[in-house]
């Protein structure tokens, strides 16, 4: 392995899981169980094997690693909680009495049936620097929280979907050696039969190993464009809006449901969107965010930039965005132009926030209000 590694700049490497149980209230250990309980009382012990990284590697050597596990069933949606384990555990043993505490937290995140995919390049660098520490992780829930979800163990023969940390290693490239023959190319396989949640966690592997889905896998993206038209406060409301990003959409092209990033004083954005797990583009191919929960973190990759007919402006060329959303996308705001369908001729100082054109931060979609007569585009999200 580690000869192999040197020979190569980039090099991922598995780290399987090597014991996992979940303890809980009862005094029966689970560790030969098929699944890992997480919630309810229960939390799930993690460790992996280390031994599988080359000799002499580095903590700065650790370009990425992502913890990968598959939640087969989610009784109650909600926040699961990834720690530190502060001591080792004996998988055919362990129970709650004896299990080691959790430590540092590494992050608090949205279970979803299926692959989850959560970085751990931190860990995983801090393990390589001083292996001792290298106990494992935690997956817990708040004792108010009633997250309830079950995650395939190692020993779950019915999917194979053990826990794994995929490490994408740097080095310094080797020699090129001398190119073989081509040899013939053989027949395409069949295409298993995956949800859309499940091919956007594979296209996600792809894209972080950077090579290209096979043929029969599609990794599809989900379109985000700044309208050509601008409007005052008379939007039709929700719908209005909706049916404007859907028509710029249908001109230009572009098929799929369309729908406008607005919320009024009671409906927000992030109840009418679908909160995708493929990444976010704009028209140009230039990502906006990897998924929703990176669209709504407050920071975007790139900017809102670019309308359906391939037009890019600035902040200096347009009065900006009507949204009435912070980046959550779930919190609205009080003013809305009177739910979009208030007149603007009226003297009442109607107005309703918005976003400004080509920023990263909450200003894109949380700025300054604007008089309900000023005229202003939509960011638009197929769905």
């Amino acid at each position: 392995m580690a000869a192999v590694w040197m020979a190569m700049p980039v090099l991922a490497v598995d780290l399987p899981v090597i014991a996992d149980a979940s303890v809980g209230g009862g005094a029966t250990p689970s560790g030969a169980l098929p699944n890992l309980l997480v919630g309810g009382g229960n939390r799930a012990l993690l460790r992996f094997e280390m031994g599988v990284l080359p000799a002499g590697l580095s903590a700065g050597q650790i370009a990425k690693a992502t913890l990968i596990f598959h939640v087969n069933r989610v009784n109650a949606a909600g926040p699961v909680k990834l720690s530190l384990l502060q001591g080792s555990f004996a998988e055919p043993a362990v129970t709650a009495a004896i299990a080691p505490p959790a430590g540092v937290l590494v992050g608090t995140y949205s279970a979803v049936a299926g692959p989850n995919l959560v970085d751990v390049t931190g860990v995983v660098q801090q393990w390589v620097s001083s292996p001792a520490s290298a106990f494992g992780l935690d997956l817990s829930v708040d004792p108010a929280a009633s997250t309830n979800v079950q995650v395939d163990s190692k020993e779950n023969i019915a999917t194979s979907y053990a826990a794994v940390i995929r490490v994408v290693l740097s080095g310094p490239p080797g020699v090129a050696g001398a190119r073989g023959a081509t040899g013939p190319t053989g027949p395409t396989g069949p295409v298993a039969p995956y949800t859309a949640q499940m091919l956007g966690a594979m296209c996600d592997l792809y894209r972080l190993n950077g090579t290209t889905a096979p043929p029969g896998y599609p990794c599809p993206d989900k379109l985000v464009f700044l309208t050509d038209g601008t409007w005052n406060g008379i939007l039709g409301g929700l719908a209005g809006a909706d049916a404007k990003c859907a028509s710029e959409a249908a001109a230009n092209g572009k098929t799929g449901i369309f729908k406008a990033w607005l919320s009024t004083a009671t409906v927000s954005a992030s109840s009418r969107l679908v909160h995708s797990n493929l990444p976010y583009v704009r028209p140009d191919g230039v990502r906006v965010a990897m998924h929703w929960d990176d669209l709504t973190d407050g920071t975007l990759l790139n900017p809102i930039t670019v309308t359906a007919s391939g037009l890019t402006l600035t902040s200096t060329q347009d009065a900006g965005t009507w949204t009435n959303t912070t980046t959550s996308g779930a919190t609205y705001l009080a003013n809305d132009c009177q739910g979009w369908t208030a007149n603007p001729e009226f003297g009442f100082g109607s107005s309703a926030h918005g976003g400004m054109l080509g920023r990263l931060d909450r200003f894109w979609t949380q700025d300054s209000q604007a008089a309900c007569n000023y005229y202003r585009r939509l960011y638009c999200f197929e769905q």
